[in-house]
């Protein structure tokens, strides 16, 4: 799981695995429900190959890390959103979450030319449409000195070089989160647990799912899989993002919490809960709770975050944070690769938890 792959062969993987997907994935293969229960854990034999950052390096894309213009900085946006998201075609770039001086700012990087570069300071958070449109929190005032005082727009820009128009109505606190089609789906944060918005355009935001969660997009851009925050057992629903209409809701008396930040392949949605990870399928009105996978005995902690389904629905990347070891002053984190089949994962790319290793995807559909 540690080596690199050359950046030409490891791109149809990443297509695959929905990193830097270029449309919609394939459906998930049908296949009899896998069994729930406890992964084992290896050190190594994982396929590899996966991009992720780490710090103020990039990993995965080329046979060596390369060094980026300035750290992965998500102390803002947690798992809201990515620490980084890729273009999904040619000329392959990279937006990433970072930081200069007292301010957030979001660089550009070329992930063939090696460039780097500021796109915009007192910036956080991205999402990224096929076709081009890029959308961002941006600040009224670039320095950061109070979080709960750092308010600002969401903005769109139609194209990288295009400026950015305002989407949002009042200032606020805003974290984006995917598109879903041609609406932008953004948090709104407050005194208690965050909104989940849907804008529909300049002006145009409503409330999509309150206390929501955004889980997933499907992948065709038209639902959404949100859990409610705060509520235990958890509640998980499937929303019509145009109209906002509820199309299934389930209670999960299994679990305790589910949060954001899974992933939709096919009819499987893969989401973070607190037994270790859970695996939904999801049908035209109905939501099925298939699999859990737990990660008690395997030294991991908190997590598995922020988790990759491919596209045929039985593997899944994600990131965790480690059990410390005695004396350890800083814990650490961990990329693992999981065969849900085979209830068997894969360890690599240890890291600081102070700078896990984050891996680079899009979850804006399509």
């Amino acid at each position: 799981m540690t080596s690199a792959k050359p950046a030409i062969g490891l791109l149809g993987a990443l297509l695959l695995a929905g990193c830097l997907h270029g449309g919609e994935e394939e459906p998930a293969a049908r296949a009899e429900a896998p069994p729930s229960g406890q992964v084992t854990v290896a050190d190594d034999g994982g396929e590899g190959g996966q991009v992720y950052v780490a710090g103020d390096r990039l990993y995965g894309w080329g046979p060596q890390a390369e060094k980026l213009g300035g750290a992965i900085n998500t102390n803002l946006i947690g798992t809201l959103s990515p620490a980084a998201v890729a273009s999904g075609r040619w000329p392959y770039l990279l937006v990433y979450n970072s930081w200069r001086a007292r301010r957030p700012v979001l660089r550009l990087r070329g992930l063939e030319t090696g460039r780097d570069r500021v796109v915009e300071e007192g910036a956080l958070s991205v999402a990224w449409r096929e076709g081009g449109r890029l959308a961002y929190f941006k600040a009224l005032r670039p320095d950061l000195r109070v979080p709960k005082t750092y308010v600002g727009h969401v903005v769109v820009r139609r194209a990288l070089q295009a400026p950015a128009v305002r989407w949002t109505s009042k200032p606020g606190r805003y974290v984006v989160a995917a598109w879903a089609g041609r609406r932008l789906l953004a948090y709104r944060l407050g005194p208690t647990w965050p909104d989940l918005l849907a804008l529909d355009g300049r002006r145009r935001e409503r409330v999509l799912a309150k206390a929501g969660a955004l889980v997933a997009v499907s992948p065709d851009g038209r639902r959404a899989f949100v859990s409610t925050y705060g509520s235990s057992p958890p509640v998980v629903r499937v929303l019509d993002v145009e109209s906002g209409e509820e199309l299934a809701r389930r209670t999960i008396t299994r679990l305790r919490w589910l949060t954001e930040s899974g992933s939709w392949s096919g009819d499987a949605v893969a989401a973070t809960a607190n037994a270790g990870l859970a695996v939904f399928r999801v049908g035209a009105r109905s939501i099925a709770l298939e699999q859990v996978l737990g990660f008690t005995a395997s030294g991991v902690s908190l997590g598995p975050f922020e988790p990759r389904l491919d596209a045929t629905g039985r593997r899944i990347v994600a990131w965790a944070e480690l059990e410390p070891r005695p004396r350890q002053a800083i814990a650490q984190a961990v990329l693992v690769e999981c065969d849900r089949v085979a209830l068997r994962c894969f360890r690599g790319a240890v890291a600081s938890a102070t700078a896990p290793p984050r891996p680079v995807y899009n979850p804006s559909r399509p």
